[in-house]
């Protein structure tokens, strides 16, 4: 299995080595999928920092990697954590 964090592109705090990163992760899906390793991407949509622009460079990920499963989870802390109490007004009801 292999992992990416795309939290710091989110935020924009990208710098070269995280763009290295990123790259990095590119070929390993690449190359994985060439030898018929079956891909799967997870990714959640939704946290409180980001922005039309993240959510674009997060799709643009998706879209340039071969990967054969894409699992997308909208945002949705625990009730009663920290990060719900900060965000619970701009969550929708029935989430």
């Amino acid at each position: 299995m292999t992992g990416i964090e795309l939290e710091r592109l989110r935020k924009g705090q990208i710098h070269d080595d995280e763009y290295m990163k990123v790259k990095e992760a590119k070929k390993v899906i690449e190359d994985t999928h060439a030898v018929g390793i079956h891909s799967k991407g997870l990714f959640i949509m939704g946290t409180p920092e980001e922005s039309a622009e993240s959510i674009q460079l997060t799709r643009d990920f998706i879209r340039s990697v071969p990967l054969d499963t894409i699992n997308l989870s909208k945002f949705a802390p625990y009730p009663g954590s920290e990060l719900h109490d900060q965000v619970a007004d701009q969550l929708d009801a029935d989430y």
